[in-house]
């Protein structure tokens, strides 16, 4: 199964996903420029190794993102813009809406632990502390570029008094063991593979 995970993919490199990863806060300052009060929800792949999307990937991730989009908390507040990119680094999806960014981030945490594929994604969720360069104030553009990243926080686990997201494999804290490259990236695939396949059998049956 990893191999029907996996081998549809492009490898990229580091400077792909650094480019990505700049492209991608542009984004994030472009849509806050839309509406500073709002919060946004920045839904990724967590996909480690060269491979980061193929076609079986974009469907967990669309798949998933079903179900954020249905989410009590989602569909009682108002969804002020939305935009999905589809990458070679792995397919992106923001929302800019009007809830407060912990009752997004209480929602998100909820996804990413009760869906069987929610430990795939990282459901971000971002706010704007300063208000200073307001666009009633300021035209867009300068808005925009006023704003920098600084200025855009991100709501974690910590913050909410939330344990961390466990790892696929041994289930200790997944941060630690990226960072230590506990697993290596065939062990990790395989660990993907078969969460995906588990739960396509599931449906099945």
């Amino acid at each position: 199964m990893s191999n029907a995970v996996f081998a549809q993919g492009i490898s990229v490199d580091l400077m792909m996903m650094l480019e990505t990863r700049e492209q991608r806060s542009l984004t994030q300052r472009e849509l806050f420029a839309k509406n500073r009060h709002a919060s946004l929800l920045s839904a990724t792949m967590n996909i480690p190794g060269p491979i980061k999307t193929s076609p079986i990937l974009r469907n967990v991730f669309e798949e998933v993102m079903d179900v954020v989009r249905q989410h009590p908390s989602i569909q009682a507040a108002p969804i002020l813009t939305t935009l999905y990119r589809e990458k070679v680094t792995g397919p992106e999806y923001y929302m800019l809406l009007d809830l407060p960014a912990e009752v997004l981030k209480k929602a998100m945490i909820d996804i990413e632990q009760q869906h069987p594929w929610g430990r795939l994604l990282d459901l971000d969720v971002l706010y704007c502390e300063s208000r200073e360069a307001d666009s009633l104030q300021f035209g867009r553009e300068e808005a925009s570029a006023i704003m920098t990243t600084e200025h855009i926080h991100s709501i974690s686990r910590t913050d909410l008094n939330l344990p961390t997201r466990r790892c696929l494999i041994c289930e200790e804290d997944a941060k630690v063991c990226g960072r230590s490259r506990t697993h290596s990236v065939e062990e990790m695939q395989a660990a993907i593979a078969e969460l995906i396949e588990n739960e396509r059998e599931k449906v099945n049956d």
